[in-house]
């Protein structure tokens, strides 16, 4: 298959590629084995995937290799893996009491590579195992390791983490679930103190359906961080809680709103917590109409309050609405067809609203199809047969975990095509950023002070894609951020001319989830331009 793209526009970035070029190839060998791959190019710069698949019965497993030229982009963006040679090998296997996936990469990044060493590879790896232990008992073990010797700012780090779900029945039929478990994370960075600490933590939390449409859920966590070279010990927590409520009114109407709080406890200047001490209270609702099977309307609105309980953090308020229109145009239906939906709902860990690489899905989840009923199985797959032109797909609030929120539409509208399968996914976000300041530290410290200069307009970059500028008070908020390794740039070109950072340009930082990472960036004024101060 030859793809072709193009870019244009007053607005179409200059460091992108106005063409793109690609030959694809799709093989089948046979029901177990399959192979995907791509050569593209950009007209100047080529890169290369392939990935091998394999499948027999309850076990899946995949190879991947990547060679994308540093220089190299899409039409659309930076690419993902972009400078990188390696190789990821994946598993998933599905058996009736245990499920397990796991990754393991080895790569060398020719972008930010380690001068000092520069044939060193970086290797980096997760797994999750969830183990149905009797029914209604659960328990889901992970963990996340990083080697990245061959990077320009190298990293050690190792995680780990086992959570303990049980569900319990309660009335009408309703199932209340608790849950508690432990983590623990080491970090070395050997070019910067500030990413060496230790990290365990507890965390326990409820969630009960009151009715099939309320269901409220709170959860707290207790932290032991011990970053003896910058901030010593401390003993940061945090508490959140929520009351959702979702409502089918009739066949047409939908609405659902819900209330969280979130509140950081035990942050504070002189020590490094990976918390804002945020407190923050958030309101969500929808309505949505479907006056016939193909047209949705709907409005969404969002707004909060976030204090701090530092002073070095400004607080802010957010008010968001969305409105829109989804039509679903027919095609070549027959008359009452029958067919399949299916779908999965997933733990959103990017906030891109799409399942991919790294998210996971959320079993024991009802998903309501027209006037059919699916529940999710371990992997946060369902599907259901249904006949009828088209059917409206919503998740029932009540099953989902608590202290998620919605990151794509909470209702579908679907078509049914006789003998097909038509898709509706789900996905649900957590409360995960990372935050920080800019300023001048007088005094060399990583925390401001009273008295310390706050930049403005300076870039700071996630991931190499997407690009935030400090406000007023040199403050960066970076939401939806997905839990796991990160890469935090400083644009030098927008720091004022005679101010240079303290740290490093370019700090990989791990974000565990449903926390705020704080990442203050101290910069320090030239020489003779403090003393022109003075």
């Amino acid at each position: 298959m030859f793809n072709v793209s193009r870019g244009y526009g007053a607005d179409h970035p200059s460091y992108l590629t106005k063409n793109n070029y690609s030959i694809e190839e799709r093989h089948k060998f046979n029901d177990n084995l399959s192979l995907h791959a791509e050569e593209a190019t950009d007209t100047k710069h080529d890169s290369y995937w392939t990935s091998l698949k394999w499948q027999q019965g309850a076990f899946r497993s995949g190879i991947h290799f990547r060679d994308i030229d540093k220089n190299y982009t899409t039409v659309a963006g930076i690419p993902a893996y972009q400078g990188e040679i390696g190789a990821d090998w994946t598993t998933e296997t599905d058996f009736q009491n245990v499920q397990e996936s796991s990754q393991l990469e080895v790569y060398r990044d020719r972008i930010n590579g380690n001068p000092n060493a520069p044939n060193r590879l970086d290797y980096d790896g997760n797994g999750q195992v969830r183990v149905k232990l009797m029914e209604g008992l659960y328990d889901e073990f992970g963990f996340t390791f990083v080697n990245t010797a061959g990077d320009i700012s190298p990293q050690k780090s190792l995680g780990l983490n086992d959570r303990i779900s049980r569900d319990i029945g309660i009335w009408g039929g309703l199932k209340a679930t608790v849950f508690g478990g432990f983590g623990y994370q080491n970090s070395q960075s050997p070019g910067s103190s500030f990413g060496n600490y230790n990290r365990e933590n507890m965390i326990a939390g409820i969630q009960v359906p009151l009715t099939r449409d309320v269901s409220v859920y709170s959860n707290y966590e207790y932290d032991w961080l011990n970053q003896s070279s910058e901030g010593g010990s401390s003993n940061p927590s945090i508490v959140n809680a929520g009351i959702s409520y979702h409502k089918q009114i009739n066949n047409k109407i939908y609405f659902n709103t819900q209330v969280d709080f979130r509140d950081e406890l035990g942050v504070n200047e002189s020590n490094s917590s990976f918390l804002a001490g945020e407190k923050s209270i958030m309101l969500t609702g929808g309505l949505s109409y479907n006056p016939t099977q193909f047209v949705s309307i709907y409005a969404d609105a969002q707004a909060s309050k976030v204090v701090f309980g530092t002073t070095n953090n400004t607080p802010y308020d957010d008010f968001s609405v969305h409105v829109g229109v989804r039509i679903t145009f027919g095609g070549a239906t027959y008359w009452d067809p029958l067919g399949t939906v299916y779908g999965i709902v997933f733990k959103d860990r990017n906030g891109d609203g799409i399942f991919g690489s790294g998210d996971e899905g959320i079993p024991d989840v009802k998903v309501k199809v027209g006037d059919k009923e699916a529940v999710t199985d371990k992997q946060g797959r369902y599907s259901i047969k249904i006949r009828g032109k088209g059917a409206t797909v919503t998740t029932m609030p009540d099953t989902v975990p608590g202290g998620l929120m919605a990151s794509t539409p909470q209702v579908l509208n679907v078509t049914i095509i006789q003998g097909r399968r038509s898709r509706a996914d789900f996905g649900f976000g957590v409360h995960t950023g990372i935050y920080g300041i800019v300023f001048v530290s007088k005094n060399g410290s990583q925390f401001p002070s009273d008295g310390d200069k706050f930049i403005g307009k300076v870039k700071v970059i996630l991931d190499g894609k997407i690009t935030q500028k400090t406000d007023p008070q040199g403050a960066f908020y970076f939401r939806q951020v997905s839990p796991g390794d990160h890469m935090l740039v400083i644009d030098m070109n927008s720091l004022p001319i005679n101010m240079m950072p303290v740290i490093k340009l370019k700090n990989k930082i791990n974000v565990a989830e449903g926390t705020n990472y704080s990442f203050n960036i101290p910069v320090k004024i030239s020489k003779g331009e403090a003393a022109q101060e003075e």
